[in-house]
């Protein structure tokens, strides 16, 4: 089946991302490097440049008395593949917003290491443990209750939109520098999605949720871009530029960091 070279743009600012990107986005796919890189920490999916799009790994390793390739590609980070993680067994992924359901891989045998074929398209399922995690932030989304609701055109169309966008003043322009009226929300999923744990020092605070934050990288309350923000406990937090005043907060209670 031959790739298309027919596409359409969102309806949305492209910001950082290119034209040619995003086309190869729509027909094949991009490489990354670190796919920890490219995670929304408000629930977990995946995003290019600012744009939502789904993971894959490209090199699909087979066998013939294996028969068809079994591998899925996914939504987010998921149990699946903190477990590639935690043992080690990261392969080389990359990502695409293809919503016809095929992905463009190369078939390569799993004990010689030859590739069979290379650069075509196959259809591939969802990962479920994706849809798992994803129901969990949204429960009252009907496309993630199983395969047979799930349909990769409307996620991309529907969580695509869902980007915080910067209010339309520079950082000199801004009169307020307030914090949106979400952002007991947004800070709530935010921790949730850490686990409860500091991003630098990696203590965990489940115990003691009023002493982790989430930061603001610029120092601007009203900036909520997911690259802008992480999770902090309250001594990490206070060694941020500017944030010294909260080292009053953790001598009050007490914590060690010696």
């Amino acid at each position: 089946m031959e790739i298309t070279d027919e596409y359409s743009l969102p309806t949305m600012n492209l910001g950082r991302i290119s034209l040619e990107e995003m086309k190869t986005l729509k027909t094949s796919a991009i490489d990354i490097k670190n796919i920890k890189d490219f995670i929304d920490p408000i629930d977990g999916t995946f995003e290019y440049k600012g744009q939502k799009v789904l993971l894959y790994i490209k090199e699909q390793r087979y066998h013939r008395f294996e028969g068809e390739i079994k591998y899925k590609y996914h939504l987010c980070y998921c149990e699946t593949l903190d477990w590639m993680d935690s043992s080690g067994r990261f392969a080389r992924y990359v990502v695409t917003q293809r919503t016809d359901g095929l992905f463009l891989v190369d078939i390569v045998n799993r004990l010689s290491g030859r590739y069979l074929k290379e650069d075509q398209l196959y259809k591939m399922n969802v990962c479920k443990n994706c849809l798992k995690s994803l129901i969990v932030h949204y429960p009252s989304e009907k496309l993630f209750k199983g395969f047979n609701h799930f349909n990769i055109s409307d996620f991309i169309e529907k969580y695509n939109t869902r980007h915080h966008k910067k209010p339309p003043h520079s950082p000199h322009s801004q009169p307020k520098n307030k914090y949106p009226d979400n952002w007991d929300e947004i800070s709530v999923r935010l921790r949730e999605a850490a686990g409860y744990k500091c991003a630098q020092c990696y203590e965990d605070y489940s115990d003691k949720k009023s002493l982790l934050h989430v930061h603001h990288k610029d120092g601007y309350k009203w900036n909520i871009d997911p690259q802008n923000l992480v999770v902090l406990c309250l001594f990490c937090h206070s060694q941020e530029p500017g944030h010294e005043k909260l080292e009053n907060g953790f001598n009050r209670y007490s914590i060690n960091r010696l």
